[in-house]
């Protein structure tokens, strides 16, 4: 699973918020996320780069390990 959102504060979140949704019901699946330029979306990626510019972030993306997932209930 890549997750590919938008540079800001919510993209991170949502990243956050719905990797561990997935780790609870897909604990095996790997997930990564590209690091998406700060302020940037997809949309103002391809207006202002050449479109090779999503296959180098996706390529560069980086593997969300699962222990910063997990959540601690007692």
């Amino acid at each position: 699973m890549i997750f590919f959102f938008d540079g800001d504060k919510a993209g991170n979140e949502a990243v956050t918020k719905y990797a561990e949704i997935l780790r609870e019901l897909h604990p095996k699946v790997k997930i990564s996320q590209v690091e998406t330029p700060k302020d940037e979306d997809i949309n103002s990626l391809i207006q202002g780069h050449e479109n090779e510019i999503l296959i180098h972030l996706i390529d560069q993306r980086k593997e969300l390990p699962f222990l910063f997932l997990l959540k601690t209930t007692r």
